[in-house]
């Protein structure tokens, strides 16, 4: 499990950012490890811990890659406004009431990490 400073470190990436930034969607991929393959960086790009190379899903740049990291188990909204808004939530509640960030795919991004934290409870 990724620690929780990872975790915040990664949400401020995705909120101070306003388009897509492969570095950043390569890092969200080792720190979830999401896709199918454990991730590890090495050198400008991130590998297969198996050996063999990949790319990470374009999270910041695709809604349909972003819904990826929705936690297991649980399901998204988007809000209509001003701003680009979501929210994730289990079974039980609202985990986060609002994500707003320069683009779609950024907010859903940052509820997940957000809705990440609160499930370690730290």
């Amino acid at each position: 499990m990724t620690d929780r400073a990872t975790l915040e470190a990664l949400l401020a990436r995705v909120l101070e950012g306003t388009g897509p930034d492969r570095e950043l969607d390569g890092d969200l991929a080792e720190a979830l490890q999401v896709g199918g393959n454990p991730w590890k960086h090495e050198g400008d790009g991130w590998i297969s811990v198996h050996g063999f190379g990949c790319q990470a899903a374009m999270f910041t740049q695709s809604l349909d890659s972003a819904l990826t990291l929705v936690p297991e188990g649980w399901t998204w909204a988007r809000y209509h406004g001003g701003t680009f808004e979501c929210a994730v939530l289990d079974d039980r509640r609202v985990l986060f009431e609002r994500g707003e960030a320069a683009t779609p795919a950024r907010a859903l991004i940052a509820v997940c990490l957000k809705a990440r934290m609160e499930a370690q409870g730290e």
